[in-house]
Protein backbone atom coordinates (compact mmCIF):
# COMPACT_ATOMS: atom_id res chain seq x y z
CA UNK A 1 0.00 0.00 0.00
CA UNK A 2 2.81 2.35 0.96
CA UNK A 3 4.64 1.50 -2.28
CA UNK A 4 1.54 2.23 -4.36
CA UNK A 5 0.98 5.57 -2.64
CA UNK A 6 4.61 6.56 -3.16
CA UNK A 7 4.42 5.63 -6.85
CA UNK A 8 1.23 7.67 -7.30
CA UNK A 9 2.78 10.76 -5.68
CA UNK A 10 5.92 10.42 -7.80
CA UNK A 11 3.88 10.06 -11.00
CA UNK A 12 1.74 13.10 -10.11
CA UNK A 13 4.80 15.24 -9.49
CA UNK A 14 6.39 14.13 -12.77
CA UNK A 15 3.24 15.00 -14.71
CA UNK A 16 3.10 18.41 -13.00
CA UNK A 17 6.72 19.14 -13.92
CA UNK A 18 6.08 18.07 -17.50
CA UNK A 19 3.06 20.38 -17.75
CA UNK A 20 5.07 23.29 -16.31
CA UNK A 21 7.87 22.68 -18.80
CA UNK A 22 5.35 22.61 -21.63
CA UNK A 23 3.90 25.95 -20.52
CA UNK A 24 7.33 27.55 -20.15
CA UNK A 25 8.40 26.44 -23.64
CA UNK A 26 5.33 27.91 -25.33
CA UNK A 27 5.90 31.28 -27.06
CA UNK A 28 4.13 34.15 -25.30
CA UNK A 29 1.44 36.02 -27.23
CA UNK A 30 0.37 39.57 -26.38
CA UNK A 31 -1.47 42.54 -27.86
CA UNK A 32 -0.52 46.14 -27.10
CA UNK A 33 -2.56 49.24 -27.87
CA UNK A 34 -0.62 52.48 -27.92
CA UNK A 35 -1.05 56.20 -28.49
CA UNK A 36 1.46 59.04 -28.59
CA UNK A 37 1.62 62.82 -28.71
CA UNK A 38 4.47 64.51 -30.59
CA UNK A 39 5.23 68.23 -30.45
CA UNK A 40 6.87 68.49 -33.89
CA UNK A 41 8.94 71.40 -35.17
CA UNK A 42 8.97 71.19 -39.01
CA UNK A 43 11.38 72.29 -41.72
CA UNK A 44 12.29 71.17 -45.23
CA UNK A 45 11.45 71.95 -48.85
CA UNK A 46 9.17 70.89 -51.67
CA UNK A 47 8.68 71.26 -55.42
CA UNK A 48 5.14 70.73 -56.77
CA UNK A 49 4.70 70.69 -60.55
CA UNK A 50 1.61 70.58 -62.75
CA UNK A 51 1.27 67.41 -64.80
CA UNK A 52 4.95 66.53 -64.24
CA UNK A 53 5.91 69.40 -66.53
CA UNK A 54 9.48 70.63 -65.88
CA UNK A 55 9.64 74.26 -64.76
CA UNK A 56 6.04 74.32 -63.50
CA UNK A 57 7.27 74.30 -59.90
CA UNK A 58 10.15 75.91 -58.01
CA UNK A 59 11.72 75.03 -54.67
CA UNK A 60 9.66 76.22 -51.69
CA UNK A 61 11.26 76.26 -48.27
CA UNK A 62 8.69 75.13 -45.74
CA UNK A 63 10.13 77.20 -42.90
CA UNK A 64 11.23 80.42 -44.58
CA UNK A 65 8.63 80.67 -47.36
CA UNK A 66 5.56 79.17 -45.68
CA UNK A 67 6.44 79.68 -42.00
CA UNK A 68 4.97 76.32 -40.97
CA UNK A 69 4.22 76.32 -37.25
CA UNK A 70 5.08 73.63 -34.67
CA UNK A 71 2.34 71.03 -34.72
CA UNK A 72 0.49 68.80 -32.26
CA UNK A 73 0.73 65.36 -33.90
CA UNK A 74 -1.00 62.17 -32.76
CA UNK A 75 -0.26 58.53 -33.45
CA UNK A 76 -2.09 55.27 -32.64
CA UNK A 77 -0.73 51.75 -32.99
CA UNK A 78 -1.64 48.10 -32.47
CA UNK A 79 1.18 45.62 -31.87
CA UNK A 80 0.92 41.82 -31.80
CA UNK A 81 3.85 39.84 -30.36
CA UNK A 82 4.32 36.06 -30.55
CA UNK A 83 7.60 34.81 -29.19
CA UNK A 84 10.36 36.61 -31.09
CA UNK A 85 7.99 37.83 -33.81
CA UNK A 86 6.27 41.22 -33.72
CA UNK A 87 3.83 42.93 -36.11
CA UNK A 88 2.79 46.59 -35.77
CA UNK A 89 0.02 48.49 -37.55
CA UNK A 90 0.32 52.26 -37.11
CA UNK A 91 -1.47 55.45 -38.13
CA UNK A 92 0.21 58.84 -37.79
CA UNK A 93 -1.41 62.22 -38.26
CA UNK A 94 0.69 64.97 -39.83
CA UNK A 95 -1.02 68.28 -40.64
CA UNK A 96 0.88 71.57 -40.76
CA UNK A 97 -0.33 75.16 -41.19
CA UNK A 98 1.64 78.29 -42.04
CA UNK A 99 0.97 81.95 -42.83
CA UNK A 100 3.55 84.24 -44.39
CA UNK A 101 4.00 87.41 -46.43
CA UNK A 102 6.16 86.46 -49.40
CA UNK A 103 9.45 88.31 -49.83
CA UNK A 104 10.05 86.64 -53.20
CA UNK A 105 7.82 84.87 -55.76
CA UNK A 106 7.63 81.10 -56.24
CA UNK A 107 5.83 78.71 -58.58
CA UNK A 108 3.50 76.14 -57.04
CA UNK A 109 1.57 73.67 -59.22
CA UNK A 110 2.17 75.76 -62.33
CA UNK A 111 1.02 79.05 -60.76
CA UNK A 112 3.25 81.97 -59.72
CA UNK A 113 2.59 83.45 -56.30
CA UNK A 114 3.85 87.09 -56.30
CA UNK A 115 6.10 88.70 -53.73
CA UNK A 116 4.38 90.93 -51.17
CA UNK A 117 1.20 88.86 -50.94
CA UNK A 118 0.07 87.13 -47.74
CA UNK A 119 -0.55 83.39 -48.12
CA UNK A 120 -1.88 80.49 -46.07
CA UNK A 121 -0.34 77.03 -46.57
CA UNK A 122 -1.80 73.69 -45.48
CA UNK A 123 0.53 70.70 -45.75
CA UNK A 124 -0.65 67.21 -44.85
CA UNK A 125 1.22 63.92 -44.83
CA UNK A 126 -0.69 61.43 -42.66
CA UNK A 127 0.50 57.85 -43.06
CA UNK A 128 -0.34 54.21 -42.45
CA UNK A 129 2.44 51.72 -41.84
CA UNK A 130 2.68 47.96 -41.38
CA UNK A 131 5.89 46.62 -39.90
CA UNK A 132 7.42 43.29 -38.92
CA UNK A 133 10.50 42.71 -36.80
CA UNK A 134 12.28 39.76 -35.19
CA UNK A 135 14.17 39.61 -31.90
CA UNK A 136 17.69 38.49 -32.79
CA UNK A 137 19.20 39.01 -29.31
CA UNK A 138 17.52 38.39 -25.95
CA UNK A 139 19.72 38.85 -22.89
CA UNK A 140 16.96 39.14 -20.33
CA UNK A 141 17.55 42.76 -19.33
CA UNK A 142 17.92 43.91 -22.95
CA UNK A 143 17.02 42.77 -26.46
CA UNK A 144 17.67 43.76 -30.06
CA UNK A 145 15.22 43.59 -32.99
CA UNK A 146 15.55 44.13 -36.74
CA UNK A 147 12.78 44.31 -39.31
CA UNK A 148 11.07 45.95 -42.26
CA UNK A 149 8.16 48.38 -42.61
CA UNK A 150 5.94 49.52 -45.47
CA UNK A 151 4.66 53.11 -45.31
CA UNK A 152 1.79 54.69 -47.25
CA UNK A 153 1.91 58.51 -47.28
CA UNK A 154 -1.20 60.53 -48.14
CA UNK A 155 0.36 63.81 -49.22
CA UNK A 156 -1.60 67.01 -49.77
CA UNK A 157 -0.57 70.64 -50.20
CA UNK A 158 -2.73 73.75 -50.62
CA UNK A 159 -1.61 77.38 -50.87
CA UNK A 160 -4.11 80.24 -50.85
CA UNK A 161 -3.46 83.89 -51.69
CA UNK A 162 -6.47 85.98 -50.71
CA UNK A 163 -5.08 89.16 -52.26
CA UNK A 164 -4.86 87.77 -55.81
CA UNK A 165 -7.42 85.00 -55.41
CA UNK A 166 -4.94 82.22 -56.14
CA UNK A 167 -5.85 78.85 -54.64
CA UNK A 168 -3.92 75.77 -55.81
CA UNK A 169 -3.77 72.30 -54.32
CA UNK A 170 -2.14 68.95 -55.06
CA UNK A 171 -2.71 65.55 -53.48
CA UNK A 172 -1.47 62.02 -54.12
CA UNK A 173 -0.33 58.83 -52.37
CA UNK A 174 3.18 57.43 -52.13
CA UNK A 175 4.31 54.06 -50.77
CA UNK A 176 7.83 53.46 -49.46
CA UNK A 177 9.69 50.59 -47.71
CA UNK A 178 12.26 50.97 -44.93
CA UNK A 179 14.49 48.90 -42.63
CA UNK A 180 13.99 49.14 -38.86
CA UNK A 181 15.91 48.36 -35.69
CA UNK A 182 15.03 48.55 -32.00
CA UNK A 183 17.18 48.24 -28.87
CA UNK A 184 15.34 47.94 -25.56
CA UNK A 185 16.60 47.57 -21.99
CA UNK A 186 14.91 47.47 -18.61
CA UNK A 187 15.55 47.19 -14.89
CA UNK A 188 12.62 46.42 -12.59
CA UNK A 189 9.75 48.74 -13.65
CA UNK A 190 12.05 51.16 -15.52
CA UNK A 191 12.86 50.76 -19.22
CA UNK A 192 14.39 52.56 -22.19
CA UNK A 193 14.18 52.13 -25.94
CA UNK A 194 16.13 53.35 -28.96
CA UNK A 195 14.43 52.90 -32.36
CA UNK A 196 15.50 53.79 -35.87
CA UNK A 197 14.50 53.30 -39.48
CA UNK A 198 15.98 54.14 -42.86
CA UNK A 199 14.68 53.94 -46.43
CA UNK A 200 15.52 55.22 -49.90
CA UNK A 201 13.45 56.60 -52.79
CA UNK A 202 14.76 56.53 -56.36
CA UNK A 203 12.65 59.55 -57.33
CA UNK A 204 14.35 61.73 -54.72
CA UNK A 205 17.71 59.92 -54.56
CA UNK A 206 17.91 60.70 -50.87
CA UNK A 207 17.45 58.58 -47.76
CA UNK A 208 14.57 59.08 -45.35
CA UNK A 209 13.91 57.80 -41.85
CA UNK A 210 14.65 58.81 -38.30
CA UNK A 211 15.21 57.78 -34.71
CA UNK A 212 13.43 57.87 -31.39
CA UNK A 213 15.01 57.73 -27.94
CA UNK A 214 12.50 57.11 -25.17
CA UNK A 215 12.32 55.91 -21.59
CA UNK A 216 9.71 55.43 -18.94
CA UNK A 217 7.94 53.48 -16.24
CA UNK A 218 5.75 50.39 -16.19
CA UNK A 219 2.58 50.81 -14.13
CA UNK A 220 0.38 48.03 -12.72
CA UNK A 221 2.26 45.47 -14.82
CA UNK A 222 0.40 46.32 -18.04
CA UNK A 223 0.69 50.06 -18.68
CA UNK A 224 3.80 51.81 -20.06
CA UNK A 225 4.20 55.58 -19.75
CA UNK A 226 7.17 56.93 -21.74
CA UNK A 227 8.79 60.27 -22.50
CA UNK A 228 11.47 60.96 -25.09
CA UNK A 229 12.66 62.73 -28.22
CA UNK A 230 11.98 62.01 -31.89
CA UNK A 231 13.63 63.16 -35.12
CA UNK A 232 12.17 62.11 -38.48
CA UNK A 233 12.71 62.87 -42.15
CA UNK A 234 9.58 62.17 -44.21
CA UNK A 235 9.72 61.79 -47.97
CA UNK A 236 6.75 61.53 -50.33
CA UNK A 237 8.59 62.50 -53.54
CA UNK A 238 7.18 61.13 -56.79
CA UNK A 239 8.27 61.86 -60.39
CA UNK A 240 8.87 65.64 -60.64
CA UNK A 241 7.28 66.37 -57.24
CA UNK A 242 9.86 66.63 -54.44
CA UNK A 243 8.81 66.61 -50.80
CA UNK A 244 11.39 66.39 -48.02
CA UNK A 245 9.97 67.25 -44.60
CA UNK A 246 11.99 67.05 -41.40
CA UNK A 247 10.44 67.29 -37.93
CA UNK A 248 11.78 66.93 -34.41
CA UNK A 249 10.62 67.41 -30.85
CA UNK A 250 9.53 65.79 -27.57
CA UNK A 251 7.17 62.82 -27.56
CA UNK A 252 4.93 61.16 -24.93
CA UNK A 253 3.71 57.57 -25.33
CA UNK A 254 1.11 55.49 -23.51
CA UNK A 255 0.76 51.74 -24.08
CA UNK A 256 -1.51 49.03 -22.62
CA UNK A 257 -0.72 45.30 -22.97
CA UNK A 258 -3.27 42.47 -22.95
Amino acid sequence: MMLGTTAFVFLSQAMSLEQDATVDDSPAFSIELGASYWRAFPRGDMVITRGSEPGSGTAIHLGEDLDLKPAHLWQVATTATYGNHRVTLRYQDLDLIGRETLDHPFIFHGVTYPAGDSIRADIGMPSFSLGYDYRIVDEGTWDLRVGVVGILYNFSARIRDDASGLDEDRAYRRAAPALTTSLQAGVAEWHGRLEGRIGYLDSDRRAFGGFQCIGGLQLWGRVDLDLGYRWERFDASAETNKIALTAHGPIIELGVRF
